[in-house]
């Protein structure tokens, strides 16, 4: 009652006074979170069950507070347990990332490995079971270590890391500016860039440019181009880089352009067809892909390749802290 005073400032209503029932002999667990407490109950075989509010946000939180706590206390230190990592790879298919891991693929260390692929890319997620803490966290790290060095330069992070958050990351710290010039993605780049705090400090703006006409009117794309390689091309995605790397003064410019489906593909030009380019201080690169999937997987497809060509770029020191120096070009041109 007191608690309800003190948060609404007013009377507890009766019908909220079940809140404070609990089962005779339990244990009232502290919620922190709001006014409906947790119950432990717990059995002379020592069997036990939580009880939690519903509210999501409310069992979260006492999850986190009160819950694993008590489950670390009843197992001790010294128990065996199952823990996971994951390492997180992009714009590599599934068998061709198996045929590049070899023997790895079936596990190591004796962890087991699962290939989980989804929109990002594939997740390699590295598991041990029946082990103590310590010596499964050793054996996690160093398998990690050994899959991220044979999976090569798709590997961005591990875990719950996003790219996004990363390649912002990486241009603060080599003091380089972002800016986008999206069609088939629809904006969904520049989303993904500035949903994460701090952004500000990097991404510089964007253009959507979905029609051609846009891309003549905003980005200047030449009627030319446009009429000769069509919108999904090599020329047209370099020029979208180039426009707005110059309109918004950034160090980097990022082209997109597409065919996201489900109509507009051909046989020369399926749906699925991605071209991605980087102005890079004024060496411009280019990537051709093929995307599986949906029109939304598609298109968040796009956004992960163009973020990871500019992490491919900051990794390969193409960028310094100073100045923009020009990179060797091979590979850039192949299908991603």
């Amino acid at each position: 009652e007191a608690r309800w005073l003190a948060r609404f400032g007013r009377e507890l209503p009766s019908s909220n006074r079940q809140q404070a029932m609990v089962p005779e002999d339990a244990t009232i667990l502290d919620n922190r979170h709001g006014s409906a407490p947790g119950i432990w109950l717990e059995d002379s075989r020592k069997r036990w069950v939580a009880m939690l509010p519903g509210v999501p946000r409310e069992m979260r939180g006492m999850l986190a507070d009160t819950i694993v706590p008590r489950l670390r206390d009843l197992v001790g230190s010294d128990s065996q347990v199952i823990r996971s990592r994951t390492v997180r790879t992009c714009n590599i298919a599934e068998s061709a990332l198996a045929d590049r891991l070899g023997d790895y693929a079936a596990g190591l260390l004796g962890l087991s490995l699962a290939f989980l692929p989804g929109s990002d890319g594939v997740d390699l997620r590295l598991t041990a079971s029946g082990i103590a803490l310590a010596n499964a966290n050793s054996l996690l790290s160093e398998a990690s270590k050994l899959i991220s060095e044979r999976a090569g330069r798709c590997v961005y992070g591990i875990d719950d890391d996003d790219l996004a958050a990363l390649v912002l990351t990486a241009c603060v710290n080599a003091r380089q500016t972002v800016a986008v010039a999206e069609s088939c993605t629809g904006g969904l780049l520049g989303a993904r860039l500035t949903s994460i705090p701090g952004s500000s400090r990097v991404f510089q703006g964007g253009i959507l440019a979905y029609s051609n006409e846009a891309k003549m009117r905003e980005l200047g794309v030449g009627a030319a181009v446009l009429d000769e390689h069509g919108a999904v091309s090599r020329p047209v995605a370099i020029q979208m880089a180039q426009a707005v790397r110059a309109r918004f003064g950034a160090t980097i410019g990022i082209g997109v352009t597409g065919i996201a489906g489900p109509d507009g593909g051909s046989g020369e030009k399926p749906v699925g067809t991605v071209w991605v380019a980087l102005d890079v201080g004024g060496e411009v690169h280019a990537v051709h892909a093929t995307l599986p999937g949906d029109r939304n997987e598609i298109r968040y497809r796009a956004a992960q390749l163009a973020l990871d060509q500019v992490r491919r770029a900051l990794e390969d020191a193409v960028l310094s802290p100073r100045s923009v120096v020009g990179a060797d070009s091979a590979g850039w041109e192949t299908q991603a």
